[in-house]
Formats: structure tokens, sequence, C-alpha cells
């Protein structure tokens, strides 16, 4: 096992209270250093930013050892939309009026999840992921950021779907050169530098327009 332990399970904030929020949402190999990293990125940009670790301290760079805390997680579904709701209910109670998603595999499909739960989510960012329920609809614009191995089926179902109802702001994106994982830094078989900040650019042009906004 090469699953790492830390008592740190707390949300770690970054950025100015009352800005408009940005929840970040780790993948399967839960809370490593590349997204704490990102998150600072983004308070540079006038974002709050809170990070929370659905694994309970744990994280690996193995892949089994990932997709079994990922199948762990999944299991508990409720409480995990509990956590995401904890995080968007402090952020909203010290005055941000804004809230938009970033989820990353894993978080896409909790992110998804949870908004198609509780409305009043502005926006969501979905890196290499897909829908959780591809027929549980949200009302919040989408960007999809795929790798080419990833299979956009239920991405593509949700855009279709929500288009026919005459919802027409969720977009797919696939980087034709880059694998599912690409942002993850600590992913070394997956990250993709380029591919990444090509990524970055598109999302921080998505948050402005649909968040500061």
């Amino acid at each position: 096992m090469v699953i790492n332990s830390s008592k740190d399970a707390q949300v770690h904030w970054y950025g100015q209270e009352g800005q408009p929020l940005v929840v970040l949402l780790h993948d399967y190999m839960g809370r490593l250093p590349w997204i704490d990293a990102y998150a600072r990125r983004l308070a540079e940009q006038g974002y709050w930013v809170g990070v929370p670790d659905f694994f309970a301290g744990r994280s690996t760079t193995d892949h089994d050892d990932a997709v079994s805390l990922m199948q762990e997680r999944m299991q508990d579904l409720p409480n995990a939309l509990r956590i995401v709701q904890e995080v968007i209910g402090e952020g909203r109670a010290l005055g941000s009026r804004a809230v938009a998603l970033i989820g990353f595999s894993m978080g896409t499909r909790l992110g998804l999840a949870y908004a198609s739960e509780h409305p009043g989510v502005d926006a969501m960012v979905g890196y290499y992921g897909r829908p959780h329920d591809p027929s549980a609809h949200v009302r919040m614009p989408v960007l999809f950021q795929l790798g080419y191995d990833d299979d956009a089926t239920d991405a593509k179902a949700l855009q279709s779907e929500m288009a026919e109802q005459g919802f027409e702001e969720i977009e797919i994106v696939v980087e034709p050169d880059a694998r599912h994982g690409f942002q993850n830094e600590q992913n070394t078989e997956k990250f993709d530098a380029d591919a990444a900040e090509r990524a970055w650019q598109r999302t921080l042009a998505f948050l402005r327009a649909r968040v500061l906004g």
C-alpha cells in the first residue's frame, strides 16, 4: 500500500473571504500538492477558493490504491455531497454571492451530482470527468475539458438533452494529445504541461464570463 495519511483533513482556503467562491473537487488520488497550487493561482485571480478533502487525509499516486479510495468514497455519495454543501454554505455565510465548482475526474462526478440536487451553483468546469448520472440534469453553464482517451458519451448525452430543453450552455472541449489526468502534476505518467496551461486559460475565461461577470 502506498497511501499517505495526514491528520490535515480540514478544508484549505485561499484568497479573500467574500470574493466569488470556487470549490475545487480533487480527483481519485486525493488532495495532492498540485491542487493547492492550482487554488493559490485562482485566488490571485480574485476568487476565494475552498479545497475540501474527500479522503479524510489520505492520498496516493498509485493507480490501484487511488481506485480503492475512489470506490470507497463513491459508495458513500451522500456524505461526499454533504462535504460540498458545507464548503459552499461556509462561503455564502461569509459573503460569497457567486459559486462555481471545478472538478477533476471523480470531482467532476461529485460536482455534477451536487448541482443536480442543489440549485444555486453558478457554473462548473469538469476536467476529464463525466456526469455521475447523465439523466440528472443541471441548469448551469458547464465546461467539460477532456483528454483524447476520455469517454465523452455521458457528457454529450447531457449536452444534447439540455439543448433539447433550450439550455445551450454546456460545452465540451477535447485536448487531442493529452490523456485523462493531464492537469495533475503528481500523476507524472499523464501530466501534460501544455494541455494543462491551455485548460487553465480556458477555465479562467469561462469563470470570468459566468462568475466574475
